[in-house]
């Protein structure tokens, strides 16, 4: 498991590749709908030689910097990007969402239904692409996340589309280059709907955290997941509380299958618990807001697990305090040592393991002094 770095340095330099990462157009990103616990999130990302050199010059000279996320402050070094979003004015066509920029290239988010085969189909639209999803509008709510991501895009830049829930007023979102954008939500499919919004940035890694409004007060606030060019909020913070726990990173399992190279790695920190994997240029992930309850006596869970190509699976296990290792062994008598990881008052251990014919793996939890404290089966 070991290979632990900080995330800060990547998120600095990141945001300061951000300007070069506008003069690519990547493909549209094959997205799934994102939820805070661990549905998949398919993001396709390409990133060009010349850029790898950018970031090892960057990193020579800038060293290891705060994360703005936490600290709030402006990197001098910061890129020089300007992004703007507008509500829908007076006389704005139906469906609007809102219009904006990014460096003066404009975009315009859309909403609207249609069906198909007479099923309800729900639509958004930017940038002459539309995401559709089965159903009606999501109905207003009163609880969950104060927003969730709906659908996003990514010509050039990174554009996404959420609902709200139906007590927030307004949300903010504050960026790497010191800019504070405001997003107020719009009724576009009637008031027993959920309001949308909708926003555009340079590349994910420029959003250092989004809070919610009411109108009255702040309801909360997230640090959002963006290694690897992802996008996930699993994780919502009370006003006030501290964004911790500090950002680590552990490689939980790297390979080879069918001649192609794969890696899988799992990120702890503010935003919660994030495993991600990279095939082909294609990355899978999956997150929790955190490690969830143990049962009394329960020495570990399964918490996330995705898979490549059906064989290759990677599991992410929280455990409980005393647990400093498990044992994994796959169906073909293969066993591996896991060491565990604190996190948030529990432990964390991360894992991949090959399961053909969709056979389970067992595992076996141990204390440090080796008494065994528990076992199970992951599938």
């Amino acid at each position: 498991m070991g290979d632990r770095m900080s995330i800060h340095d990547e998120r600095d330099l990141r945001a300061q590749l951000g300007v070069a990462l506008d003069a690519f157009t990547p493909d549209q990103l094959p997205l799934n709908a994102v939820v805070r616990q661990g549905r998949s999130l398919l993001v396709r990302r390409r990133i060009m030689v010349a850029a790898c050199l950018v970031i090892l010059a960057a990193a020579a000279v800038a060293g290891p910097t705060l994360a703005h996320q936490l600290s709030h402050r402006v990197s001098p070094t910061a890129p020089r990007y300007r992004v703007t979003v507008n509500p829908p004015g007076p006389g704005a066509p139906k469906g609007l969402i809102a219009t904006g920029s990014i460096n003066r290239v404009h975009w315009q988010m859309t909403a609207f239904e249609q069906r198909q085969s007479g099923q309800p189909n729900v639509c958004v639209q930017a940038y002459g692409d539309a995401n559709c999803s089965g159903g009606e509008p999501p109905r207003a709510s009163d609880g969950g996340d104060p927003f969730s991501l709906y659908t996003g895009w990514g010509p050039g830049g990174e554009t996404w589309a959420g609902i709200v829930r139906s007590d927030v007023a307004y949300l903010r979102v504050d960026l790497s280059n010191g800019q504070t954008l405001t997003l107020r939500p719009v009724a576009v499919f009637g008031r027993g709907n959920a309001s949308f919004v909708g926003f555009a940035v340079p590349f994910n890694g420029a959003i250092t955290r989004i809070t919610a409004y009411s109108v009255h007060a702040e309801l909360a606030y997230a640090v959002p997941f963006t290694a690897q060019g992802a996008l996930w909020l699993p994780r919502w913070l009370r006003p006030g509380e501290p964004a911790l726990p500090r950002p680590a990173t552990y490689k939980i399992g790297s390979g080879t299958t069918d001649g192609n190279a794969w890696s899988v790695y799992l990120y702890t920190g503010p935003w919660g618990i994030c495993a991600n994997g990279t095939q082909q240029g294609n990355q899978d992930g999956m997150c929790a807001a955190g490690p969830g309850r143990l049962a009394h006596g329960q020495a570990a869970h399964q918490l996330l697990s995705a898979g490549f190509n059906n064989t290759i699976w990677s599991f992410v296990m929280a455990a409980s305090p005393a647990v400093r290792y498990l044992v994994v062994r796959s169906p073909d008598g293969h066993s591996i040592r896991v060491r565990t990881h604190r996190y948030d008052g529990a432990r964390l251990a991360g894992f991949v393991v090959t399961l053909p014919g969709n056979k389970g793996a067992s595992w076996t939890a141990y204390a440090a002094d080796g008494r065994k404290l528990g076992s199970g089966v992951v599938s």
